[in-house]
Protein backbone atom coordinates (compact mmCIF):
# COMPACT_ATOMS: atom_id res chain seq x y z
CA UNK A 1 0.00 0.00 0.00
CA UNK A 2 2.79 2.54 0.69
CA UNK A 3 3.71 1.43 -2.26
CA UNK A 4 0.65 2.83 -4.61
CA UNK A 5 0.76 6.29 -2.41
CA UNK A 6 4.68 6.85 -3.28
CA UNK A 7 3.78 6.44 -7.14
CA UNK A 8 1.50 9.12 -7.27
CA UNK A 9 2.59 12.82 -8.35
CA UNK A 10 2.70 15.74 -6.26
CA UNK A 11 -0.42 17.03 -8.79
CA UNK A 12 -2.27 14.35 -7.96
CA UNK A 13 -1.67 14.77 -4.04
CA UNK A 14 -2.48 17.92 -4.51
CA UNK A 15 -6.03 17.63 -6.12
CA UNK A 16 -6.80 14.92 -3.82
CA UNK A 17 -6.17 17.09 -0.87
CA UNK A 18 -8.53 20.01 -2.37
CA UNK A 19 -10.90 17.25 -3.17
CA UNK A 20 -10.92 16.05 0.76
CA UNK A 21 -10.83 19.83 1.88
CA UNK A 22 -13.97 20.99 -0.66
CA UNK A 23 -15.95 17.81 0.78
CA UNK A 24 -14.90 19.05 4.60
CA UNK A 25 -15.97 22.64 3.62
CA UNK A 26 -19.06 21.64 1.92
CA UNK A 27 -19.80 19.50 5.06
CA UNK A 28 -19.22 22.50 7.30
CA UNK A 29 -21.42 24.64 5.35
CA UNK A 30 -24.16 22.27 5.02
CA UNK A 31 -23.90 21.25 8.72
CA UNK A 32 -23.88 25.50 9.65
CA UNK A 33 -26.54 26.27 7.34
CA UNK A 34 -28.77 23.29 9.00
CA UNK A 35 -28.10 24.32 11.72
CA UNK A 36 -28.90 28.23 11.05
CA UNK A 37 -32.38 26.63 10.14
CA UNK A 38 -33.05 25.09 12.86
CA UNK A 39 -32.41 28.16 15.33
CA UNK A 40 -34.09 30.28 12.79
CA UNK A 41 -37.55 27.75 13.51
CA UNK A 42 -36.98 27.52 16.90
CA UNK A 43 -36.90 31.09 17.54
CA UNK A 44 -40.22 31.59 15.21
CA UNK A 45 -42.17 29.06 17.15
CA UNK A 46 -40.50 30.98 20.25
CA UNK A 47 -41.81 34.13 19.03
CA UNK A 48 -45.17 32.84 17.90
CA UNK A 49 -45.53 31.06 21.24
CA UNK A 50 -45.09 34.69 23.13
CA UNK A 51 -47.46 36.73 20.78
CA UNK A 52 -49.57 33.53 21.14
CA UNK A 53 -49.65 34.20 25.02
CA UNK A 54 -49.53 37.87 24.51
CA UNK A 55 -53.00 37.52 22.70
CA UNK A 56 -54.31 35.35 25.68
CA UNK A 57 -53.62 37.76 28.04
CA UNK A 58 -54.86 41.05 26.00
CA UNK A 59 -58.04 38.70 25.85
CA UNK A 60 -58.54 38.13 29.29
CA UNK A 61 -57.16 41.86 30.46
CA UNK A 62 -59.29 44.31 28.09
CA UNK A 63 -63.06 43.73 29.56
CA UNK A 64 -61.21 44.89 33.19
CA UNK A 65 -59.06 47.32 31.26
CA UNK A 66 -62.62 48.71 30.29
CA UNK A 67 -64.65 48.28 32.76
CA UNK A 68 -61.63 50.39 34.95
CA UNK A 69 -61.69 52.91 32.15
CA UNK A 70 -65.24 53.37 32.16
CA UNK A 71 -65.82 53.42 36.41
CA UNK A 72 -62.64 56.12 36.26
CA UNK A 73 -64.81 58.36 33.55
CA UNK A 74 -67.92 58.13 35.30
CA UNK A 75 -66.23 58.84 38.91
CA UNK A 76 -64.41 62.11 37.16
CA UNK A 77 -68.07 63.29 35.59
CA UNK A 78 -68.98 62.57 39.51
CA UNK A 79 -66.86 65.34 40.53
CA UNK A 80 -67.19 67.42 37.54
CA UNK A 81 -68.20 71.16 38.91
CA UNK A 82 -71.62 70.75 36.46
CA UNK A 83 -72.56 67.58 38.53
CA UNK A 84 -71.92 69.17 41.92
CA UNK A 85 -73.93 72.13 40.73
CA UNK A 86 -76.80 69.43 39.69
CA UNK A 87 -76.61 67.89 43.11
CA UNK A 88 -79.61 68.14 45.40
CA UNK A 89 -79.30 71.41 47.57
CA UNK A 90 -81.10 72.04 50.20
CA UNK A 91 -82.89 75.06 51.09
CA UNK A 92 -81.48 77.38 53.62
CA UNK A 93 -78.36 74.86 53.27
CA UNK A 94 -74.63 77.04 54.48
CA UNK A 95 -71.93 77.29 52.43
CA UNK A 96 -69.65 75.13 54.72
CA UNK A 97 -72.21 72.65 54.27
CA UNK A 98 -71.78 72.48 50.95
CA UNK A 99 -68.35 72.54 50.82
CA UNK A 100 -68.16 69.62 53.49
CA UNK A 101 -70.99 67.46 51.38
CA UNK A 102 -69.10 68.27 48.14
CA UNK A 103 -65.43 66.86 49.33
CA UNK A 104 -66.75 64.28 51.63
CA UNK A 105 -68.51 62.96 47.99
CA UNK A 106 -65.53 63.18 46.01
CA UNK A 107 -63.10 62.11 48.53
CA UNK A 108 -65.92 58.61 49.15
CA UNK A 109 -65.66 58.51 45.03
CA UNK A 110 -62.00 58.76 45.53
CA UNK A 111 -61.83 55.68 47.73
CA UNK A 112 -63.98 53.76 45.93
CA UNK A 113 -62.63 53.57 42.64
CA UNK A 114 -58.71 53.67 43.84
CA UNK A 115 -58.50 50.23 42.80
CA UNK A 116 -59.16 51.44 39.13
CA UNK A 117 -54.93 52.35 39.21
CA UNK A 118 -54.14 49.07 38.30
CA UNK A 119 -55.32 49.27 35.24
CA UNK A 120 -54.08 52.50 34.29
CA UNK A 121 -50.78 54.30 33.66
CA UNK A 122 -49.17 56.30 36.37
CA UNK A 123 -49.41 59.43 33.89
CA UNK A 124 -52.91 58.86 33.56
CA UNK A 125 -53.26 58.41 37.64
CA UNK A 126 -51.32 61.19 38.39
CA UNK A 127 -53.96 63.30 35.62
CA UNK A 128 -56.74 61.82 37.54
CA UNK A 129 -55.18 62.79 41.23
CA UNK A 130 -54.76 66.16 39.53
CA UNK A 131 -58.19 66.94 38.82
CA UNK A 132 -59.30 65.42 42.14
CA UNK A 133 -57.13 67.91 43.96
CA UNK A 134 -58.13 70.78 41.79
CA UNK A 135 -61.71 70.30 41.53
CA UNK A 136 -61.24 70.41 45.82
CA UNK A 137 -59.30 73.39 45.87
CA UNK A 138 -61.74 75.25 43.54
CA UNK A 139 -64.30 74.68 46.20
CA UNK A 140 -62.33 75.92 48.72
CA UNK A 141 -61.24 78.83 47.12
CA UNK A 142 -64.96 79.59 46.35
CA UNK A 143 -65.72 79.28 50.17
CA UNK A 144 -63.15 81.32 50.89
CA UNK A 145 -64.24 84.10 48.15
CA UNK A 146 -67.58 84.84 50.32
CA UNK A 147 -68.44 84.91 53.40
CA UNK A 148 -68.79 81.50 54.90
CA UNK A 149 -71.90 81.76 56.91
CA UNK A 150 -73.97 83.10 53.34
CA UNK A 151 -76.38 80.08 52.28
CA UNK A 152 -76.29 78.38 49.34
CA UNK A 153 -77.50 80.77 46.62
CA UNK A 154 -74.26 83.21 47.45
CA UNK A 155 -72.03 79.67 46.95
CA UNK A 156 -73.32 78.35 44.31
CA UNK A 157 -73.12 81.92 42.20
CA UNK A 158 -69.61 82.25 43.47
CA UNK A 159 -68.87 78.69 41.98
CA UNK A 160 -70.75 79.11 39.04
CA UNK A 161 -68.41 82.16 38.12
CA UNK A 162 -65.51 80.58 38.94
CA UNK A 163 -66.25 77.48 36.88
CA UNK A 164 -67.32 80.10 33.93
CA UNK A 165 -63.56 81.64 33.92
CA UNK A 166 -61.80 78.24 34.04
CA UNK A 167 -60.13 77.48 30.57
CA UNK A 168 -60.50 74.00 30.70
CA UNK A 169 -62.12 71.57 33.62
CA UNK A 170 -59.72 69.47 35.35
CA UNK A 171 -61.92 66.40 35.19
CA UNK A 172 -61.77 66.64 31.22
CA UNK A 173 -58.18 66.91 30.82
CA UNK A 174 -58.52 63.18 32.88
CA UNK A 175 -61.19 62.01 31.36
CA UNK A 176 -59.17 63.12 27.58
CA UNK A 177 -56.17 61.32 28.78
CA UNK A 178 -58.36 58.34 29.64
CA UNK A 179 -60.25 58.14 26.33
CA UNK A 180 -56.33 58.28 24.58
CA UNK A 181 -54.75 56.09 26.38
CA UNK A 182 -57.63 53.24 26.23
CA UNK A 183 -57.88 53.68 22.76
CA UNK A 184 -54.09 53.51 22.15
CA UNK A 185 -54.37 50.15 24.41
CA UNK A 186 -56.83 49.39 21.74
CA UNK A 187 -54.86 49.80 18.75
CA UNK A 188 -51.87 48.39 19.69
Amino acid sequence: MARKFSNLSTLEVLIAALTIGLVIIGVYWGVRQWLMIQSQRLSQQQLRLHLEKRLRQYERLLPYKAQAYERLILFLERISPHYLLNSSIVADEPATAIRTRWIRQIREEWLYNASQQLYVSSEAWQVIDNAVEQTIMLINRTLQEIHPDLGHHAFIGKFRENVANMQTLPHQVAIDMLKAEFHQFVNS
